[in-house]
């Protein structure tokens, strides 16, 4: 899931002249994608990059399916494991939003991506059979918490651990007294405060064209955390075949769907993680009827229409966020 090497690039910005708080901002590579963090400054922030780099060091340990130690690792190679509070947190928050999503987010569809790797000779509907996250329970006992684990199972967090860790390190932040700061790590934001021109932080939605570099929207935001989910860059490669890298968890089929990317906002970063994912998986349809129920989901998602040109739809007051959608002013 994780690799992990850490590189930083500090930047600091001062505004001596004037009210504006001073920022600092922290840029490098880690979990195997990109990282950009922009906090005001704060009392101890001079600790802040060793404290970051720990940080990813016990998600990669806890969650990181690259790392034969980890955690989950060596659950899902059988072993019984003691979770600790990264993995705990994880497992605890994907059983409520595997109820809530009405099971379109599901980390034991780990089996049926593994199925895409190999030659395929087990039928599908068997593999299925073992991604029921329902039935993956934990053990309490007076030594702490237990999974016990089944190699016919396997867990895997890449659609909740991002957004898990943006928050964590917002939270961190916060929790040190920074008053202003923007974690984003690989395209999952949380936001807090205003940014260094005093203002709440303007960020872009990608338009979904990989030969145009461009935003399709334009948002305003503070207070919040913001995750998107798009089937137009990754794909799984089968028998020399690109398909959507999205797997509808009831089918184990990739999803064929009009929607091509979905944009989730919301005060929890890893929710919207889940949310942005489950979206794509489940289908306009559905996820209507689910953000009916979810208001405090706020979503912006964009779909091909029969003559292939892109349109636009928004839920849950996320207009209210919205400078410019299209290039057109958003009242």
């Amino acid at each position: 899931m994780f690799k992990i090497k850490t590189h930083f690039i500090v930047i600091f910005a001062c505004f001596s002249c004037t009210q504006k708080p001073a920022f600092k901002q922290y840029k490098g590579f880690a979990l195997g994608t990109t990282f950009s963090i922009s906090v005001s400054d704060y009392a101890g922030v001079a600790h802040f990059p060793k404290q970051l780099d720990s940080i990813f060091v016990e998600i990669n340990t806890s969650l990181s399916t690259y790392q034969e130690n980890s955690r989950i690792s060596r659950y899902n190679k059988g072993e019984r494991i003691q979770l600790d509070e990264d993995f705990l947190a994880n497992f605890l928050l994907s059983k409520q939003l595997y109820q809530e999503t009405e099971g379109y987010f599901n980390p034991a569809l780990e089996p049926v991506l593994n199925w895409y790797q190999t030659d395929k000779q087990i039928p599908l509907n068997q593999v299925l059979a073992y991604t029921a996250f329902d039935s993956i329970a934990l053990v309490e006992t007076e030594e702490g918490v237990f999974l016990q684990g089944n190699k016919k199972y396997a867990l895997n967090f890449n659609a909740i651990a991002k957004g898990y860790i943006v928050q964590k390190i917002g939270d961190f932040l916060a929790r040190r007294g920074a008053e202003n700061y923007m974690v984003e790590i690989g395209g999952e934001i949380a936001l807090k405060g205003l940014n260094s021109d005093g203002k709440p932080w303007k960020i872009a939605i990608e338009k979904p064209i990989l030969t145009e570099k461009s935003a399709q929207a334009i948002l305003s935001l503070t207070d919040i955390s913001m995750a998107t989910s798009g089937n137009y860059k990754q794909f799984i490669e089968s028998n020399g075949e690109k398909r959507s890298h999205i797997i509808n968890p009831k089918t184990g089929l990739p999803e064929y769907s009009k929607l091509i990317a979905v944009t989730v906002l919301h005060v929890d970063c890893a929710v919207a993680d889940v949310w942005a994912t489950a979206i794509m998986a489940m289908g306009e349809t559905k996820a209507k009827e689910l953000l009916r129920q979810n208001t405090d989901l706020s979503v912006f998602w964009i779909s091909k229409d029969e003559e292939n040109n892109l349109t636009t739809e928004y839920f849950n007051n996320f207009d209210k966020f919205m400078l410019k959608d299209m290039g057109n002013e958003v009242n």
